[in-house]
């Protein structure tokens, strides 16, 4: 079975915009976020930051 996934560039975007854009797929039906591993210099804590307030987020 087919699933559709969202994919963010952790690159593009600050911690706070990656998260909402995650909600709003999550609200549209995405079933997957898939994020980089590209991570913007020195926002390595910010990322980790990011990557659990999505976890927080799984039901």
């Amino acid at each position: 079975m087919l699933k559709i996934g969202y994919k963010i560039g952790a690159e593009q975007f600050l911690p706070s915009e990656m998260l909402e854009q995650a909600i709003v797929a999550e609200k549209n039906g995405f079933e997957s976020i898939d994020v980089s591993d590209h991570l913007r210099t020195g926002m390595f804590f910010l990322e980790l930051a990011w990557s659990r307030s999505c976890k927080d987020r799984d039901h």
